[in-house]
């Protein structure tokens, strides 16, 4: 498969991925491969040494290495399947439990060691891990003190699906082509895209990570700017056809307002209309700290288009500010 069409396929090209899962990756806003690849971590946890049971502390995230003493037994609750397993002494270990897993039972040998990770609990006065992941010590050895990436999760996702998804995505060698030539890398000291993408779900250190997040970074500003600018050239080709009046009425308008607008404020607000009374559609950023005036206007601009008969309106994050903006303008 092309590079473009892997990166546009469905997520239920992946192996593991039906459709009734991909139902649930969809109130990730998760339809495509791309999706699932710039469903990056919201953090990381790293995979800590392992330690014998009796060592795990109570709400502690930990890796235990133990044998497995005696078969598992796989207990019925109503209809659901427990599995469990003892690891460690008998005064001294913790007891490992999965729910809806009776399938466990066989992979768990009487007399092997294997490593548990999870949460350790108390229920019942005895330790307890639930759904731990299993490994064996040489699986465990592999990515001990490695970053385990944890995704934004919803309902019926968990995080070891992601994490298997991604990894399953990005299984190709090449994946996607890289939409930065290699002079601008060079010249920015930016990674190749592959190799950030890569590192930002599984980094290798600390290092590898913060070289991946800054070339994912820029290019999150590179693509908003490039987009700033398409919608500045589109501008240019787009006709206002609204007509509004040269009068003094915000002018008149400023004189009931009871504070002087600053140099910079009329500066802006002659900015602003004379875009609005010019040839083109305009959109304008104003940027300022909190209490600099960019209220006041919004206002008078506002103000301005009702005078000449048209609508206009002004958008807040949250009820409470639109309501005391309603305030302030009356």
């Amino acid at each position: 498969m092309a590079l473009q069409e892997w990166r546009n396929a469905s997520v239920k090209q992946i192996k593991g991925i039906g459709e009734k899962t991909a139902v649930l990756f969809r109130k990730l806003n998760i339809d495509t491969v791309g999706d699932l690849i710039a469903h990056y971590p919201r953090t990381y946890v790293r995979y800590p040494a392992a330690k014998p049971p009796g060592e795990a502390a109570e709400g502690e995230t930990a890796a235990v290495s133990g044998r497995i003493t005696k078969a598992p037994v796989v207990r019925r609750t109503g209809s659901m399947a427990v599995t469990i397993a003892w690891v460690g002494a008998v005064d001294d270990g913790i007891e490992m439990v999965w729910f809806r897993m009776p399938y466990i039972r066989n992979n768990l040998q009487p007399g092997n060691s294997y490593v548990f990770y999870g949460k350790v609990l108390r229920k019942n006065g005895r330790k307890v891990m639930e759904q731990p992941a299993i490994y064996s010590r040489e699986q465990y050895d592999g990515i001990a003190q490695t970053f385990l990436p944890v995704y934004a999760l919803t309902g019926g996702i968990s995080n070891n699906l992601i994490s298997r998804a991604v990894r399953t995505a990005l299984s190709d060698e090449k994946l996607f082509g890289d939409c930065l030539p290699a002079e601008i890398r060079d010249k920015y000291r930016l990674s190749e895209y592959n190799y950030a993408v890569r590192q930002i779900h599984f980094p290798d250190d600390m290092d590898t990570l913060i070289v991946a997040r800054k070339r994912l970074v820029f290019d999150e500003f590179f693509f908003f700017i490039l987009s700033m600018q398409y919608q500045k050239e589109k501008r240019v080709r787009d006709k206002n056809e609204f007509v509004f009046a040269d009068d003094n009425f915000v002018e008149t308008l400023k004189k009931g307002l009871p504070f002087e607008l600053t140099r910079a404020q009329e500066a802006v607000l002659s900015d602003i209309r004379r875009d609005m009374r010019g040839p083109f559609v305009m959109q304008r950023l104003i940027q300022g700290d909190v209490g600099s005036g960019k209220t006041v206007l919004a206002f008078l601009a506002m103000a301005d288009v009702a005078h000449n008969g048209c609508q206009s309106a002004i958008m807040a994050p949250t009820e409470v500010l639109a309501r005391q903006h309603r305030a302030t303008f009356e």
